[in-house]
């Protein structure tokens, strides 16, 4: 910039709540950038505010049960795979799991030794 000219710098109002119209659009950049994200940079994002983005992929969960309820299998066919499920939703440093174990798990085997 030469000497003696002068620059208008335009700042936004960061204090401005954004209407109807500027929310849809930011939304739709949102979407159309996940439609082609692989896990990996989705995984990246805080998963709070992913999940308030994002159609919800899981239930809301409560502590209030009918007593009435019970389980059959179309009910646990409609559970979500929790163990499985998209690496977006493990909470924690943002690193490959190596294993996970459940501490004092012993599973009901019987086996025969050579002393019989």
């Amino acid at each position: 910039m030469q000497k003696g000219h002068i620059m208008n710098i335009h700042t936004r109002n960061a204090n401005t709540q954004p209407d109807q119209n500027t929310v849809e659009e930011a939304l739709d950049i949102l979407r159309n950038w996940v439609g082609h994200a692989d896990e990996t940079e989705i995984a990246s994002l805080d998963a709070d505010l992913l999940a308030q983005i994002l159609p919800q992929q899981y239930p809301e969960f409560s502590a209030k049960y009918n007593a009435e309820f019970r389980v059959n299998e179309a009910y646990r066919d409609s559970m979500p795979d929790l163990q499985n499920g998209p690496t977006a939703l493990i909470r924690g440093a943002k690193q490959q799991i190596q294993h996970v174990g459940i501490s004092n798990f012993r599973l009901p085997i019987c086996y025969q030794t050579r002393n019989g």
